[in-house]
């Protein structure tokens, strides 16, 4: 049917079917549920709802695991595709929700065929919902939107995550009770400058760092551009590794070891949560790479923590110099040194309108109270990113393995960049 899911093993590994029976009816068909994994989807809620305050992804993973293997659930996925339906509060809704090739989800009241938009199309679906399950999923997604929704205040509409919503409550607005209606919003394509981010040398230079553990800091104004970069960066990981994405923008995309965290403001149902709450609450998961997106000067301390502690960083911050990235280091009250600057190895800096990257820079030193770095590359006039032919990470690299294999490996890499890998 030519949908394409953001978490597309849900459709292939875990038994999720979308079938366009006419050119007005779909046929969504979940996994099959025996009795071991009745128990076993048992047993896991169980015990997560015993825990007090919120449950980390990595947690939960160790649970759903543990489990599967008590009740020898051989499908490895299924168990955590009806936990997660379980999680979100969005019932039968749930496999619609994930599936990004559907751009709109409609619920017209109790017990009538829910209606969904793909590919330009709508279509009835076998999914109905009673009017309990229909009242519950509108004052779930009301609670996402950090909106209170009740007989007294029915309507509720805004954002979270990637949809936009309008939610009704009860009979009153409209006649067959509550409503959702939820549209998909779509990420932006990437911008035309990532094509020299995604130029061979570069591509070879930043993923070396990364497989070495280096912390990188983007600064510029907030930006797509500055949202691809990052997911450039992470794409570059080794997928074993462990991800905790910090930030807005968290594209929920699979099969990768991310745990996304988003900070949250103070509404009438929940506390605030900051980055810096977010930071910690990683660092006890002991992930393999921290990801901060919005960064802020107050935040920054929690950052280094995190690279002083073994959890090499991709942070970015809206500030709009090196020289004043390098002064944040300087200011009493943070409790940060001058000498810490060089915890973040290499420092991207995006243009004024944050539409390219301007220069790489690379920490060299500190010298008197002045931080010096190398700029290995620096944007030409067509905003082509071009190698001084020098870097002070390679050639101490070259230092450790030797030359020759080092410039081994240095191809190898530009050569996978280049597709002939």
């Amino acid at each position: 049917m030519g949908f394409h899911s953001v978490q597309s093993q849900y459709r292939t590994q875990e038994g999720i079917h979308y079938d366009i029976e006419s050119n007005s009816y779909m046929r969504v068909t979940e996994p099959d549920i025996n009795q071991n994994l009745r128990d076993a989807i048992r047993m896991v809620i169980n015990e997560i709802t015993s825990f007090s305050g919120e449950i980390s992804q990595w947690t939960l993973r160790e649970i759903t695991a543990r489990y599967r293997n008590l009740y020898r659930i051989r499908d490895p996925f299924v168990l955590d595709y009806y936990i997660n339906r379980y999680l979100s509060g969005l019932r039968s809704v749930y496999p619609l929700y994930i599936n990004d090739g559907i751009e709109r989800i409609i619920a017209n009241g109790y017990d009538r065929p829910v209606i969904v938009q793909a590919g330009g199309r709508y279509y009835e679906t076998n999914i109905t919902l009673k009017r309990e399950d229909l009242d519950s999923i509108a004052i779930r997604i009301s609670q996402m939107m950090g909106k209170k929704i009740s007989s007294g205040s029915p309507i509720a509409y805004g954002t979270f995550q990637n949809f936009r919503a309008l939610v009704t409550f009860g009979d009153d607005v409209t006649p067959m009770g509550s409503s959702v209606y939820l549209e998909r919003r779509r990420v932006a394509a990437e911008p035309e400058a990532m094509t020299s981010m995604r130029d061979p040398i570069v591509s070879a230079y930043l993923a070396i760092a990364l497989e070495n553990m280096r912390s990188i800091m983007i600064i510029g104004p907030d930006s797509p551009m500055k949202i691809a970069i990052i997911y450039h960066l992470m794409g570059m990981i080794r997928s074993e590794k462990k991800i905790a994405y910090i930030g807005d923008n968290g594209r929920m995309e699979a099969p990768r070891n991310i745990v996304y965290m988003m900070p949250r403001e103070k509404t009438v149902f929940s506390s605030e949560i900051g980055r810096t709450d977010l930071i910690n609450t990683a660092l006890r998961q002991r992930p393999d790479f921290v990801v901060v997106n919005g960064l802020t000067a107050q935040e920054l301390p929690s950052a280094v923590q995190a690279i002083t502690t073994g959890h090499p960083t991709i942070s970015a911050m809206e500030i709009d110099s090196i020289e004043n990235f390098s002064s944040l280091f300087s200011d009493p009250s943070s409790g940060l040194s001058r000498d810490m600057t060089g915890l973040f190895d290499i420092v991207i800096q995006l243009s004024d309108n944050g539409e390219y990257v301007r220069k790489i820079y690379e920490y060299d030193r500190v010298e008197g109270s002045d931080v010096l770095y190398n700029v290995p590359f620096t944007a030409d006039k067509q905003r082509k990113l071009v190698f001084s032919g020098y870097s002070g990470i390679f050639r101490r690299m070259a230092r450790v393995v030797g030359e020759d294999d080092f410039r081994i490996m240095f191809e190898r890499k530009v050569k996978e960049f280049s597709g002939g890998g």
